[in-house]
């Protein structure tokens, strides 16, 4: 198993890691697995204090563990680590830990470290230096992955409406959204934690071929192309509901979603005559023009005042 990765950390199992019934704590795993990503950047010749120098810090962003099976007392467990991908400003680490003896598999998953400038602790792109030396040591490309867009400042407003500034079949398209990996186990793990969406062997063993977003995580994707673009904040009331959603084709990570919004009716109330209903019609496309979703919905928005 050790030929798999670049670099490979090994310990004896001590009193101190395990239990009443001497096996490991499972909270131990994460502190062999920093060791081993320490143990890498002495392997490319790029040190902690060295990157640290030239004015870089790397810090732990996000930790995946699956548990196989138990180690206990005195087993010399090791821990192989490689650089899977690169992103705006991340390496994700895939790391595995096995028991020597057997090459038992005992845990796998991934670290990932967000590299910060050491002036100002901003997150920075990657340097090219490290990466040149991670590249020399696994002897082949890393992939690089764009991470979806995580502004830290407020969306943009669309333009100030009230229910006459709407035009029937008037259009509206939305900025493309990036659906991470991350972001979509993240979502499914919590609202729907179904096989094909968080589970990577069943669903590629499954109907889709590979993970893919809940349905709701491809609405709430939509639902932020409406407020940054479609939604005027000012004079919106909410909204009534949708009708008919439906999703066309999966979405998986990777893909990027927009959307286009058709105004199909505007109507004035008949009990409120201060206000009224916008409806329209949404198509969500990926990247390769792909219909993915679709749904009607409406809005209630004020009237101009006289």
């Amino acid at each position: 198993m050790s030929l798999d990765f670049p670099v490979t950390y090994a310990r004896r199992v001590r009193f101190s890691d395990t239990d009443a019934q001497g096996i490991v704590f499972n909270a131990n795993y994460p502190v062999y697995w920093d060791d081993a990503a320490t143990d890498y950047f002495d392997a490319i010749g790029i040190p902690w204090d060295d990157l640290v120098e030239a004015g870089f810090e790397m810090v732990t962003a996000h930790l995946e563990i699956d548990f196989r099976a138990p180690a206990r007392l005195a087993d010399v467990v090791v821990t192989g680590v490689r650089v899977a991908e690169v992103g705006t400003s991340s390496l994700r680490f895939e790391l595995a830990t096995w028991r020597e003896s057997d090459e038992a598999l005992l845990a796998e998953g991934h670290l990932q470290y967000v590299t910060l400038t050491t002036d100002t602790f901003v997150p920075t792109a990657v340097p090219d230096f490290f990466l040149d030396a991670v590249e020399r040591l696994q002897g082949a490309p890393v992939p690089r992955v764009q991470r979806g867009p995580r502004p830290l400042e407020a969306p943009p407003r669309p333009p100030v409406r009230y229910l006459e500034d709407w035009e029937e079949g008037e259009v509206i398209e939305t900025s493309e959204y990036l659906v991470t990996r991350e972001e979509l186990l993240s979502f499914a793990r919590q609202y729907d934690p179904q096989a094909i969406h968080i589970d990577e062997e069943a669903a590629a063993n499954g109907p889709f071929g590979g993970l893919i977003t809940s349905g709701w995580h491809t609405g709430a994707v939509v639902m932020r192309g409406f407020v940054e673009h479609v939604i005027s904040p000012e004079h919106a009331l909410g909204s009534p509901g949708i009708d008919e959603l439906r999703w066309r084709a999966p979405v998986r990570p990777g893909d990027r979603i927009r959307a286009r919004v058709t105004v199909a009716k505007v109507e004035v109330s008949e009990r409120n005559p201060h206000r009224g209903t916008v409806h329209t019609h949404t198509e969500a496309f990926n990247q390769d023009d792909v219909l993915v979703m679709t749904m009607k919905g409406r809005g209630l928005y004020l009237r101009r005042p006289e």
